[in-house]
């Protein structure tokens, strides 16, 4: 958090705290009241994956504020935190950065928040070998795990099949992901790839995917959770997120 204001800095991390409480992402909170001290963070080796900023400082514009962090490699996102919408003159090629005005309400920290992680976990990879070789596949490109005999089949939203002879209990383990549901003993599914749901899910790509009867009120219920706080958010214009 870098701001030149001490009671912003104070709230900014209040609503970060508050917001990450439950969560189980682990993470720490730096507040900078100097950009270059900001900077020679990077020098000493640290990262950043969010740097909350204002944007009105003398000769730093906010073209200027992301191009001397994308100078020293930073490669997450930055908010911009003021009371006038002073922007970025255009979409910055290199860094991803999102506007929050001030005074910001909560409820407008939060939206901001779920729609940064939710754009994070897009970079997230899952590694698995696969016969001979070793492969990288972004979660969000997994459409489902089916165990298969001795193997287990990952689908693609390419259309490739990999075989991973691996327990489909193990491969849930190592995805650890709040969009993937274990509906079946045979089935892992991501959730952001199904269409709809009745006795069993009806997929995207066509595929049918088996629930397991005995617990398809517990499996509803965790779907509709998901449709309430990713997908609905995701797709609603940004205003009504506020």
């Amino acid at each position: 958090v870098y701001h030149h204001n001490k009671d912003t800095c104070l709230y900014l991390s209040d609503c970060i705290y508050n917001y990450l409480y439950d969560k189980t992402i682990h993470y720490t909170v730096s507040v900078f009241q100097d950009f270059q001290q900001l900077l020679y963070e990077f020098s000493d080796g640290k990262t950043f994956d969010m740097i909350f900023t204002a944007n009105i400082f003398p000769h730093l514009t906010p073209n200027h504020i992301l191009q001397q962090l994308s100078d020293v490699t930073f490669q997450g996102t930055v908010i911009f935190t003021t009371k006038t919408k002073r922007l970025p003159s255009q979409r910055h090629t290199l860094l991803s950065w999102e506007y929050l005005p001030l005074p910001c309400s909560y409820q407008q920290f939060c939206s901001i928040m779920q729609r940064i992680l939710y754009n994070q976990e897009r970079h997230y990879f899952y590694f698995f070998r696969s016969g001979e070789r070793i492969f990288k596949i972004n979660y969000n490109d997994i459409i489902y795990a089916e165990s298969l005999n001795s193997k287990c089949i990952i689908h693609s939203s390419c259309g490739k099949k990999y075989a991973v002879y691996k327990h489909l209990d193990d491969i849930e383990k190592e995805i650890d992901n709040r969009y993937f549901l274990r509906c079946h003993q045979s089935y892992l599914v991501n959730m952001k790839h199904i269409r709809q749901i009745k006795k069993n899910f009806e997929l995207k790509n066509g595929d049918i995917i088996s629930i397991c009867q005995r617990h398809i009120k517990s499996v509803r219920d965790s779907y509709q959770n998901f449709l309430k706080n990713d997908f609905l958010t995701e797709h609603l214009p940004f205003e009504d997120r506020i």
